[in-house]
């Protein structure tokens, strides 16, 4: 398989997928986490590369069997536009494996702040300075929700569908630590198993798409 790994940041996906792939291509936006992919030891003896721009301005000979994005797409400013390119990259019949919060959970998911999220721009900014957490919200702010996680795989030729994980498997959600993550984990997971649409308050998505052949 080549794989395409979108926000690759500093390459912790890239590495491990290299180890059962043909080839790993990671894009990284970001110069500091770049640059400490491409200094990885790890690479020395790897068919990885690291390109530093973002998806949509990268070029590359054929396409790719599988695209991950993985807690991406809150950081797309142009979102429609790199999964435009994402499956212009993407072989008929490829796959893309897509995780990212939900825009409406009650905690925000890189700050932890209750509502950061749900509030305009300008007051998020005022609110993490506040809580002095940073400076601005921007970078993290195009996050989704259920049914805009929708209408966005809606705009491409594919077939995809929500994947609920295994309750006990390691995964982006509520963790296993503290006393109420895993009964709020395996309630949240049941809850959506009977009625889908509960889809729309969960904490994040995990979203598999089949490019049309």
């Amino acid at each position: 398989m080549r794989v395409l790994d979108v926000g690759s940041g500093w390459g912790e996906y890239s590495f491990e997928l290299g180890k059962y792939v043909k080839e790993v291509i990671g894009i990284e936006p970001y110069k500091k986490v770049y640059n400490v992919a491409i200094k990885s030891k790890s690479i020395r003896k790897s068919r990885i590369n690291f390109y530093n721009c973002k998806v949509e301005d990268f070029h590359t000979k054929g396409t790719f069997d599988l695209i991950v994005s993985l807690t991406t797409v809150e950081h797309m400013s142009h979102v429609e536009r790199s999964f435009k390119k994402i499956f212009s990259l993407l072989k008929p019949g490829g796959m893309v494996y897509v995780t990212a919060p939900n825009k409406w959970w009650l905690f925000e998911s890189h700050y932890g702040l209750p509502f950061l999220g749900w509030v305009p721009l300008s007051i998020a900014d005022r609110y993490l300075r506040i809580t002095g957490k940073g400076r601005s919200y921007k970078d993290c702010s195009y996050s989704r929700s259920y049914f805009g996680m929708k209408k966005l795989f809606n705009q491409y030729p594919c077939e995809y569908y929500f994947h609920l994980p295994d309750e006990k498997a390691a995964y982006l959600g509520c963790g296993s630590r503290g006393f109420f993550n895993p009964f709020i984990r395996s309630f949240g997971i049941k809850l959506i198993q009977r009625m889908p649409i509960f889809w729309s308050i969960s904490k994040g998505f995990i979203v598999v798409a089949t490019k049309n052949k």
